[in-house]
């Protein structure tokens, strides 16, 4: 495989779901809206677009996803020292994660509606030890759901913390008209460099509670008193999921003008909810939002968060779900 392909899936109900080989990513997510197929993400016209992509779009980004602080960690009492990409930090895995890979399509399990991608990570080749191998299978269903399924092994203990990085609109032209609703009473506050202070602070009834009630995402920030936000211009935090059921949605998304609804299910510890502002061109600030179910960032330098560490020889199972309907 040596090229950009693009793979459609589609259900009984004309939903339609298109995937690119390259960084296993969601270039495409339309649902019907009297009758007339719409767009739910911000995207390129054109897959070609994706080999310039800065802002991740709709990828699978990893080996870990979010930063690490300084790019570097210990493990098993050796330090790696990873790819600073952003500010000093590691992001996304760096300047050739998984985001920037050709995946392996796997034709003997591919369906109408399921499709199945897989990337071997050598020892080392993403600064990471061990030798992995991960496989993402998207399944489109029929009560129009999008479930994305994450399976690896590695040789060696490594770092994994992989997710889905699509901006959603909702087929709004901003955050304006979006409102959104989380499972979660704490948050991870940052520093200036988007690392975890190391805190988990309660969201109370300020500017990051979106915990009662649906909440106007765009009212918010233009009326945010939070110096994280302001300093921010917007969300780029990761919430604390809480306690919850399996078929408990951790995210609600809801459009005002088209009526559609987008209910996210995982079964990570964290949701990084990101506003869109740093979106450049063909695209615009704030024309879409991130919701990406992922391990907490820095993890790995935090003994008090969650381990992102995959032993060798174990199996890493995530699963996380974004289901569309009108209300």
């Amino acid at each position: 495989m040596s090229k950009i392909q693009e793979y459609e899936l589609q259900n009984n109900n004309a939903m339609t779901v298109k995937i690119v080989n390259l960084g296993a990513r969601v270039s495409s997510i339309k649902v019907p809206i009297d009758q007339c197929l719409t767009e739910m993400t911000v995207t390129y016209d054109n897959p070609q677009c994706f080999l310039n992509d800065k802002a991740y779009i709709g990828a699978t980004v990893g080996p870990v996803s979010n930063r690490i602080e300084n790019g570097q960690f210990y493990l098993n009492q050796t330090r790696y020292m990873l790819d600073k990409n952003d500010r000093g930090n590691c992001l996304h895995g760096g300047e050739k994660g998984f985001s920037q890979h050709l995946w392996q399509v796997n034709e003997t399990t591919r369906t109408l509606t399921y499709l199945e991608l897989n990337l071997e990570s050598k020892h080392m080749e993403h600064g990471l030890p061990g030798h992995l191998n991960i496989t993402v299978g998207y399944n489109l269903t029929e009560d129009n759901a999008l479930e994305i399924s994450y399976y690896a092994t590695s040789t060696q203990d490594t770092l994994l913390s992989v997710c889905n990085h699509c901006y959603f609109n909702l087929a709004e032209t901003s955050v304006d008209n979006l409102f959104l609703s989380l499972d979660a009473t704490r948050y991870l506050p940052i520093d200036e460099l988007g690392i975890p202070t190391g805190d988990m602070k309660s969201v109370g009834d300020g500017d990051f509670a979106f915990n009662s009630q649906l909440k106007s995402i765009g009212l918010t920030i233009g009326s945010a008193n939070d110096p994280q936000i302001i300093a921010n211009r917007g969300f780029d935090h990761c919430y604390v999921i809480n306690p919850h059921l399996a078929q408990s949605p951790v995210a609600t998304l809801i459009a005002k003008n088209t009526g559609i609804r987008m209910q996210v299910y995982t079964d990570y510890e964290g949701v990084q909810f990101y506003s869109g502002q740093h979106l450049e061109p063909p695209f615009k600030p704030y024309q879409g939002i991130c919701i990406e179910a992922q391990r907490f960032p820095n993890a790995i330098n935090n003994p008090l968060f969650p381990s992102p560490i995959l032993k060798s020889g174990a199996l890493f199972k995530q699963h996380t779900v974004y289901k569309f309907d009108h209300v």
